[in-house]
């Protein structure tokens, strides 16, 4: 479990993300990261612990870009070193990129990776994704590329990279700034995207990340599918590998704030609906309940 957050088209990205980490910083406490792209360089800032210690305003404030990717923690792959924390970037091409979820054929990936030349330096599953991306878009061509290289790559990996994740990053697309979001095909993993009347776009693992700064949710990010975004434009949707929905049931029960929207609504509803049904079957059963106590 993890939390991302992706911005594009603001004024300075880095105080922003950093503030809608504090909305998810229930997905993850073990370290906290802010990378931002600003004109052809990538700016990075992480370390272990909670947001405010990880990433202190002093230096957050200085950090310069329009647009960036932020990222909670909670280690279910790897170990909790600072190497481990994302967002990660690749130099060929530039990619600045985080991810939630848990791939689940690391191993696979690395001695293909290897073959290829590229070495994963971390025990965190994030970068074997980054990389897979960047040897696909290399593999169609060195450097500037498109929206339909970035179709094609994408489905490459998500033949390749097996298990979950929803995946958030910035590059340079047909010679522009881009913040794109792509989940895996059975679209485990949460994911939601909104904008703001300036222009501005916003993508999160949930969407009380956007509450907090004024965006409006506009929808969930599509399982098997990427969404392109650029300053002041309609989002690009290009479908990749949609397969059968399979979302994952514990974000419902347990991971997520009882105030952000998945399938099926708000967090919260779902959980007092499942508390129904939960009753009706205890009771079919001949049994009755004492007390019924809430769990937070």
């Amino acid at each position: 479990m993890c939390g991302f957050v992706g911005i594009l088209g603001v004024d300075s990205a880095a105080p922003l993300l950093c503030t809608a980490l504090q909305a998810i910083q229930h997905r993850g406490q073990d370290a906290a990261g802010v990378g931002t792209y600003d004109r052809g360089r990538f700016h990075l800032q992480k370390d272990l612990g909670m947001v405010a210690s990880a990433l202190p305003a002093p230096v957050i404030n200085a950090i310069p870009g329009r647009s960036g990717i932020a990222h909670v923690r909670y280690p279910t792959v790897g170990s909790s070193t600072r190497e481990d924390a994302q967002p990660f970037i690749t130099r060929r091409p530039g990619i600045l990129l985080a991810h939630n979820g848990n791939v689940t054929n690391v191993p696979k990936l690395k001695e293909e990776l290897l073959e290829r030349g590229l070495h994963v330096l971390s025990e965190c599953d994030s970068e074997p994704i980054l990389l897979v991306l960047a040897d696909e878009l290399t593999r169609l061509k060195p450097s500037q590329h498109t929206t339909e290289d970035l179709v094609v790559a994408l489905g490459h990996l998500m033949r390749r990279v097996r298990g979950s994740y929803t995946v958030a990053a910035v590059l340079e697309l047909d010679g522009r700034e881009t913040l794109i979001a792509f989940r895996d095909p059975h679209g485990i993993r949460p994911g939601v995207y909104g904008n703001r009347s300036d222009g501005a776009w916003m993508v999160a693992s949930e969407s009380v990340a956007l509450d907090g700064l004024g965006f409006e949710t506009l929808g969930l990010i599509p399982a098997g599918q990427v969404l392109i975004f650029r300053e002041g434009e309609d989002v690009a949707t290009r479908a990749v590998e949609p397969l059968e929905k399979r979302h994952c049931v514990f974000e419902r029960i347990y991971f997520a704030r009882p105030d952000s929207l998945m399938e099926g609504g708000r967090v919260y509803g779902q959980r007092w609906r499942m508390g129904q049904r939960l009753a009706e079957e205890w009771e079919s059963r001949g049994f009755g309940a004492d007390v019924v106590v809430p769990v937070p």
